[in-house]
């Protein structure tokens, strides 16, 4: 298991968590072309413990909001 969410016609649509290699986590809303692409994403650190909000592109963070 990879990923969890909410398929259309087997495109990832909606918001879905996506389990990363080492175990860290990515949250958040999808694009038109099933990418977790846009603000206020979540990327949650292996340790459960420490979590980074941001900007992603493509599946990668950008840039982080900063609390």
């Amino acid at each position: 298991l990879s990923s969890v969410g909410f398929y259309d016609h087997g495109m990832p649509s909606g918001h879905i968590w996506t389990v990363l290699d080492g175990g860290a986590i990515v949250y958040g809303k999808v694009d038109e072309h099933g990418l977790l692409t846009g603000s206020n994403i979540v990327y949650i650190y292996p340790d459960y413990e420490l979590a980074y909000v941001g900007e992603f592109k493509d599946g990668g963070m950008v840039s982080r909001i900063k609390t």
